[in-house]
């Protein structure tokens, strides 16, 4: 009797400690997807001003800047790279279901973690030939700047 309550009160600090981390995370990755969508909306902003300021520079000397079409570069990769973690995030990311919608649901849960294994490798795949690209042009002295 002695013994069930040491491994009951053990078992039940460990879960307490357990669902407080848990919620911890919990609270740090919502604020963290407050932080994503804030930057998104700064990002499209500086990019609307950017834009904005560079067309009127076009037909005056007062606003010209040769940085804008930098920033707004550099905004637009930013943006799809936040915003595609944010649409992961929510499920709402595009995907094509038709085929899974056809199988029974015990089916659709293997097909669905299939696909995004799939996407894991091809995005990996893509990184690493990307990366071989960039080596190939930055040797022939293809891209600026190197």
């Amino acid at each position: 009797m002695l013994n069930q309550k040491i491994i009951s009160s053990k078992t039940g600090s460990v879960y307490n400690a357990v669902r407080e981390e848990t919620l911890l995370i919990n609270k740090f990755l919502k604020y963290l997807a407050i932080l994503d969508e804030m930057l998104i909306v700064i990002l499209f902003g500086a990019m609307i001003i950017c834009a904005g300021l560079q067309v009127v520079g076009r037909f005056t000397e007062f606003f010209w800047s040769p940085y804008y079409e930098e920033i707004l570069r550099y905004s637009f990769v930013w943006i799809t790279m936040i915003a595609g973690v944010a649409a992961v995030r929510q499920g709402a990311h595009m995907g094509v279901d038709f085929l899974t919608a056809k199988f029974p649901e015990s089916k659709q849960v293997f097909f669905s973690i299939w696909g995004k294994i799939v996407g894991i490798i091809t995005s990996c795949a893509s990184v690493y030939l990307s990366a071989n690209l960039c080596k190939v042009f930055s040797k022939s002295q293809l891209v600026s700047g190197s």
